[in-house]
C-alpha cells in the first residue's frame, strides 16, 4: 500500500496523475492498482502483491550465485525489464524514477515496474522536466534539466550493472560526488566474466550523448535478449493457456444433458433394469456401479432418485 497526500489541490493533482497512468498503463507489465482508499487528508492506493520483493533484494542475491548462473538470471532479468520500459514507451509515457527500489519480482520470476509518482505521459511532449532519485538519473537531468526517452535507458543501464556486480557504476565518495560522476560519465568497468554481447549493450545505454542510447526497441532486437524473451513469452503462454482450460474446466458456458449407460460388474450387489439400478443384497446398504462414457474432464452433474431405501442405515 502506497499512501499520497491529498489535501491541498496540488497534492491531488499529483496523486491523481499518478492514480491515471497507472490505470493507463495496466498490464502484466506494471504493479497493478486494486483499489484507491481516501483516509483523512491521503489518499491510499491498494497495489498488487510481489513476493519476490523489489530488485534490491534480487541484487544482493545474485552476487552470491556462480558468474555463469548470475550471467544467466542477468539476461532474463534485463529483457523483462527492457519489454516493461517498452510498454511504458510504446504508451508515450517515461517513468522517470527508474531504480532497484521501484522494480519488482513476482514468486515466478516475472517482472513489475511501479511507483510511477515521477512517470510523465509524454503525448504531445518533446521533453519532460527534472524528477527522480538523482543517483540514478542521466547526464542530461543534471545538466540541462530534461528527461526523455533516453534518459531511462540510461537509469536502465545503470540497473543492469548493479544485477551483474552489486555496484552502482558511477558510486562516489557522497551523493554529489555520484552526481558529479554521472555529468562526466565517469563510471566503472564491468568486470572480465561478462560477455562481449552484454558489455556492448550496458556501454551503449550508459552513453553520455542520449542520442546515442539505443530505444527499448532496439534492445529488444538484441539477439540474445530476444531468446531469453521468447522462452519469456512462451511460458506466459503457457500459463494463460492453463488459466484459461482451468477457468472454462471450472465455469462451463453450458451445462450438455447425455444419457449414460450404467454398467454393473458381475458379482455386485445391484442389476439394471431400464434406467433404474435395483440394489439386490438385502445384508449390504451398498454397491458399485460405473457409466459410459467416461467423463476425463469438465464438470458433471450426476441426479439419482432413490426409493424403498428406508431401511438403509
Amino acid at each position: 500500500m502506497k499512501c499520497l497526500k491529498y489535501l491541498d489541490p496540488d497534492d491531488k493533482q499529483k496523486a491523481d496523475a499518478e492514480i491515471t497512468l497507472m490505470r493507463k498503463l495496466d498490464s502484466k507489465f506494471t504493479v497493478h492498482l486494486v483499489e484507491t482508499i481516501l483516509h483523512d487528508i491521503q489518499i491510499c492506493l491498494i497495489v498488487e502483491y510481489c513476493a519476490g520483493g523489489d530488485l534490491n533484494k534480487t541484487i544482493a542475491d545474485l552476487q552470491r550465485m556462480d558468474e555463469k548462473d548470475r550471467m544467466i538470471r542477468v539476461w532474463q532479468i534485463f529483457g523483462q525489464m527492457t519489454r516493461a520500459l517498452n510498454h511504458l514507451h510504446t504508451n508515450e509515457v517515461i517513468h522517470r524514477d527508474l531504480k532497484p527500489g521501484n522494480i519488482f519480482m513476482n514468486e515466478d520470476g516475472s517482472i513489475r515496474l511501479g511507483d510511477f509518482g515521477q512517470s510523465k505521459d509524454m503525448t504531445g511532449k518533446e521533453y519532460a522536466t527534472y524528477g527522480g532519485t538523482k543517483a540514478y538519473m542521466a547526464p542530461e537531468g543534471h545538466l540541462t534539466k530534461r528527461l526523455d526517452y533516453p534518459s531511462d535507458i540510461f537509469s536502465l543501464g545503470i540497473i543492469v550493472f548493479q544485477l551483474l556486480t552489486g555496484m552502482h557504476p558511477f558510486e562516489g565518495g557522497s551523493e554529489n560526488d555520484t552526481i558529479e560522476r554521472i555529468k562526466r560519465c565517469q563510471r566503472e568497468q564491468l568486470p572480465e566474466f561478462v560477455t562481449r554481447e552484454m558489455r556492448d549493450l550496458v556501454e551503449a545505454m550508459l552513453q553520455l550523448d542520449p542520442t546515442k542510447r539505443p530505444t527499448t526497441q532496439k534492445i529488444m532486437e538484441q539477439e540474445t535478449i530476444r531468446v531469453y524473451l521468447d522462452v519469456q513469452e512462451e511460458k506466459e503462454r503457457a500459463v494463460d493457456e492453463n488459466s484459461r482450460i482451468k477457468a472454462s474446466v471450472l465455469i462451463p458456458s453450458s451445462i450438455n444433458p447425455f444419457s449414460p449407460t450404467p454398467v454393473v460388474p458381475v458379482g455386485m450387489q445391484c442389476h439394471s433394469e431400464g434406467t433404474s439400478i435395483v440394489h439386490s443384497d438385502k445384508n449390504k446398504d451398498y454397491c458399485n456401479v460405473a457409466y459410459n462414457p467416461i467423463i476425463t474432464n469438465g464438470v458433471m452433474r450426476f441426479e439419482g432418485l432413490f426409493v424403498n431405501c428406508e431401511n438403509w442405515t
